[in-house]
């Protein structure tokens, strides 16, 4: 069932949003959680969209699942990414991811937390641009 979870998560951010689009997904090492970034670009990268589930429940940014979530905020520098997802009315931060990420030539890794309210914290590491 993790698997199946995982590839939905990825089919969904592989097949919504923007044009220029890249993704970004992270998992435990457990595979008890992950999430998907759409990274869209223009004038700079920013997250456009999320994807994330703990065991067999899964919210999304987009897709119409029974547990939506909204970016609250977002951050993107060169060697970090942090993102606060929250409910739909921004009441109350559902989840916060924290990646520190490193490149050297065409070789780039991420790696980080997932915090997910009354689920618990992950150690997540990436796969992605």
């Amino acid at each position: 069932m993790k698997k199946l979870v995982a590839s939905l998560t990825i089919f969904l951010a592989a097949t919504s949003g923007a044009s220029a689009t890249s993704s970004v997904f992270c998992q435990a090492v457990n595979e008890d959680a992950g999430i998907n970034l759409t990274i869209g670009s223009g004038a700079g990268a920013v997250i456009v969209g999320a994807d994330f589930y703990v065991g067999n429940k899964l919210w999304s940014t987009s897709a119409p699942y029974d547990n939506p979530v909204a970016i609250a905020q977002s951050f993107i520098e060169n060697d970090r990414i942090l993102l606060d997802l929250s409910d739909k009315n921004f009441e109350v931060i559902v989840a916060r991811l924290r990646l520190f990420t490193a490149a050297q030539d065409d070789e780039q890794v991420a790696a980080g937390t997932l915090q997910v309210a009354e689920a618990g914290v992950f150690a997540v590491s990436c796969s992605g641009p």
